[in-house]
């Protein structure tokens, strides 16, 4: 079984999305604001395993993609999650050291 992301749109929802109890499946959330990752902390500490954040900086992958929150987003999200968060957005190998200092366990680079 592969593991699952969903979008923050399915917040309330996830706690209906069975675990494979045969797989160590990890599921991951996909959050643009601090309400996203607020309503994802509000969750039982099963329902999610780490945060997607971004995107950080526009980026020409997914053009319809949310509006950037850039560092300071990324910085409360990070701060406010009881899990660990992924930033993705825009990062190239010198942006990735600003998003490290913001405490992000790691970054999603297309």
């Amino acid at each position: 079984m592969e593991d699952v992301h969903r979008c923050a749109a399915e917040v309330p929802t996830l706690e209906q999305y069975p675990r494979s109890t045969e797989f160590d499946q990890k599921l991951g959330l996909s959050v643009q604001t601090l309400a996203h990752a607020e309503a994802a902390a509000a969750l039982p500490a099963e329902c999610v395993d780490h945060l997607g954040v971004g995107p950080v900086w526009w980026q020409a992958t997914k053009p319809d993609a949310a509006d950037p929150g850039g560092l300071s987003a990324l910085s409360a999200i990070v701060r406010r999650s009881p899990v660990p968060c992924v930033a993705i957005g825009g990062i190239d190998a010198e942006r990735a050291a600003h998003v490290r200092a913001t405490g992000a366990a790691g970054v999603a680079v297309v």
